[in-house]
């Protein structure tokens, strides 16, 4: 409850799922009842992958902020 499916897909290490739903257009930079973000859920659970997905996916999003300036 409160938290994001990202969010928890990361915490729990499930990296196929972090990226579909990245690819998908979740919002990985909103804030859930815990206060925090998906990167922030990948760091607590310790998943290397999880983390490289959700920045992967934020750097893809600034790349696309870029190119529309």
């Amino acid at each position: 409850e409160g938290n994001t499916a990202v969010g928890v897909a990361a915490f729990k290490g499930h990296a196929p799922i972090v990226r579909a739903l990245c690819r998908a257009g979740a919002k990985i930079n909103i804030v859930d009842n815990s206060g925090l973000m998906a990167p922030q859920h990948a760091l607590r659970g310790r998943h290397a992958e999880c983390v490289t997905a959700v920045v992967e996916a934020m750097e893809g999003l600034a790349a696309e902020r870029s190119r529309a300036r």
